[in-house]
């Protein structure tokens, strides 16, 4: 995760694993619902489940606070 562009923030997922794209778009959305962040996010799942990623993706921002 790092800082994005002021009009907004980008998203890439790379996963191994098929079919979890609503998934992925729902977990998403709630995270930028959450926290008002532009951020710049790349995100190798390395076989986890998308909600394991939320909590890492939550983990990074607070990380990125300090």
């Amino acid at each position: 995760m790092e800082p994005g562009s002021p009009g907004g923030s980008t998203v890439r997922v790379r996963t191994s694993l098929a079919g979890f794209q609503d998934q992925w778009l729902s977990i998403l959305q709630t995270f930028f619902e959450r926290h008002d962040v532009a951020a710049a996010i790349e995100i190798n799942d390395g076989g986890a489940s998308p909600p394991t990623v939320q909590l890492r993706l939550e983990q990074a921002l607070e990380e990125s606070r300090q």
